[in-house]
């Protein structure tokens, strides 16, 4: 069996270097040996920070990529970050929402060797050089029951709904299946709640990596539950300092301790923003000037495919101060190679979803506000083209302009 797997790693590896000839960005590499699975059944890597994630796809990797023949895969994932990130192995016949998944870290160009045996996935192992690996797998160690429950219940509840989808019955039937259907749904929302519960007792005595945070910040979204608000609150309580000195501490604090709701038509919410350099600047530095405030995330492709447009407008516009506000995490933000040189403001307030854009009624990117030179929120966009010449926004400027 040990030289099985030592042949798999050989192989990889040799997968890996005739590649690497081809690609031209640093990748990270999957070498897996897994039980359980078809040969032509193919395993996808995921970049993930816990609330969206990123596939990507190379017209050099090979259409084989990921796919299993006689247990064993390699699998090839374009990464062009430069520090660790945090990943996602999907499931053959899995997309990004119904996946069990097997989360692990890695550098860039790392080989990540995976090993697993069963069905559930966080039983099987991760082997990183990334320390960030560690980490996570002490909070893996400490949560392993509650996060066994989740899945089985989560693979369950996908079967039966696709069990559902393909079988043919009556109305009564398909009523009364359908009932059943909500009742696992609900159970899979349980025990999420309870695996979120199970790791935030955990953080209040693990220690304050990167990790630690990144794990607690994965669960200040929208739809968190009262109970793990409360668990939440009382984590903040026992170790504010810890959270506090994070880049992403913020996202915690406004969570707890929200902005006010902005209002159309009203003075604007303001708030502390960082640009890339660390400088720290607020919406009401700008008064005076027209400010656009461009909502976006690093996994946002509509955003990146605005930013041509973005810049011509912001070279016809010198009265109008275009803020691009990131609501993805901070190491996400300050490598993301799109946005690096961008003429423009490039900033994070640190709230994600829970700052600013929750006090604007972002829920979806891009989204566009617009704050009048006196310092009126006056108007929002949510993913329109609004950049080209004497276009929405431009015509909009000019029309406040003469109401003025």
């Amino acid at each position: 069996m040990k030289l099985l797997y030592t042949l798999t790693i050989l192989l990889g590896l040799s997968i890996m270097q005739a590649l690497a000839q081809k690609l031209p960005e640093t990748f990270i590499v999957v070498i897996g040996q897994v039980e359980g699975y078809k040969d032509g059944e193919t395993f996808t890597v995921m970049e993930s920070d816990g609330n969206s994630g990123s596939l990507f796809f190379h017209k050099n990797i090979p259409d084989d990529n990921g796919t299993i023949k006689n247990g064993r895969f390699t699998a090839i994932y374009p990464y062009e970050r430069k520090v660790p990130g945090r990943f996602e192995l999907i499931l053959p016949g899995l997309s990004a929402s119904t996946n069990l998944p097997l989360i692990f870290y890695a550098n860039p160009g790392d080989t990540v060797y995976v090993k697993g045996k069963g069905v559930y996935p966080c039983q099987w192992t991760a082997q990183s050089k990334a320390t960030e690996q560690k980490d996570w797998q002490m909070i893996q160690k400490a949560t392993s029951t509650e996060e066994l429950a989740y899945q089985k219940a989560k693979k369950d509840h996908y079967e039966y709904r696709k069990y559902r989808r393909n079988t043919q019955m009556d109305e009564a039937e398909w009523d009364r299946t359908g009932e059943i259907l909500k009742l696992k749904a609900s159970q899979v929302d349980s025990l999420k709640e309870a695996l979120h519960i199970a790791q935030l007792e955990a953080l209040k005595s693990l220690p304050a990596s990167n990790v630690w945070m990144q794990t607690l910040v994965i669960m200040t979204k929208n739809n968190t539950s009262q109970q793990e608000m409360d668990k939440i609150r009382e984590l903040y309580n026992l170790r504010m300092n810890d959270i506090n000195r994070k880049p992403d501490g913020k996202r915690i604090s406004t969570m707890l301790y929200p902005y006010p709701v902005a209002e159309l038509g009203k003075p604007l919410v303001d708030g502390d923003m960082m640009d890339l350099k660390g400088n720290i600047h607020r919406l009401s530095d700008f008064k005076g000037k027209f400010v656009l405030i461009d909502f976006w995330t690093t996994n946002c492709g509509p955003c990146i495919a605005a930013l041509p447009e973005i810049e011509k407008f912001v070279k016809r516009n010198s009265d109008v101060e275009v803020i691009s506000l990131c609501l993805s995490q901070y190491n996400s933000w300050r490598t993301h190679p799109s946005y690096q040189n961008i003429p423009w403001h490039n900033m994070n307030d640190g709230g994600g979803w829970m700052g600013l854009a929750k006090s604007y009624n972002v829920y979806s990117v891009p989204t566009y506000v617009l704050i009048s030179p006196d310092g009126i929120f006056i108007k929002q966009w949510r993913g329109e083209e609004i950049f080209d010449e004497g276009g929405t926004l431009e015509k909009f400027i000019s029309q406040h302009k003469v109401q003025q």
